[in-house]
């Protein structure tokens, strides 16, 4: 089964029991390593080289939290506990951000969901996940106004 790095595994490593995980990706250079596009490995037993993808993952993991959060707050809570869980949310957020700016200040300023040179995940009208914060713009403003063109084709018939 191909695993893919915008599903974020949701399981501990089983050596080791952390849930710190990274994903390592095919290089077409590099025989060593596996025939898989890429796997998703423990950053406990097999930390990444750069520091930086350590903190990419921290973010993509961070989305993934947030996604799935968003969905049973709209999902199960009553309008009070909908409430408090919408403020965590919004605390969680700006945790997030910070982190991503972190990724922008180091140079790391790529959608997160690149795989060998491939946009893997869509920012905003995916189903099951939805990108909450990027080191990238570009790709927000592109499926902005895709989603602009579709809902007001008139607007855009000169184009």
């Amino acid at each position: 089964m191909e695993q893919k790095i915008n599903r974020f595994p949701e399981r501990k490593c089983t050596v080791c029991g952390s849930d710190d995980w990274w994903f390592r990706q095919k290089e077409p250079w590099n025989q060593l390593e596996s025939r898989e596009p890429g796997e998703w490995i423990c950053g406990r037993c097999h930390p990444p080289d750069d520091p930086l993808v350590k903190l990419k993952y921290r973010v993509i993991k961070g989305n993934y939290k947030l996604a799935k959060a968003h969905k049973l707050i709209e999902a199960t809570y009553n309008t009070e506990n909908r409430d408090q869980a919408l403020v965590k949310y919004q605390e969680a957020i700006a945790k997030l951000k910070v982190l991503c700016n972190e990724l922008k200040d180091k140079g790391a300023t790529e959608c997160l969901y690149i795989s060998r040179g491939k946009k893997l995940q869509r920012c905003l009208d995916d189903k099951e996940f939805v990108c909450t914060v990027c080191p990238n713009d570009y790709w927000w403003h592109k499926e902005l106004l895709e989603m602009d063109r579709n809902e007001h084709p008139e607007v855009y018939k000169d184009d």
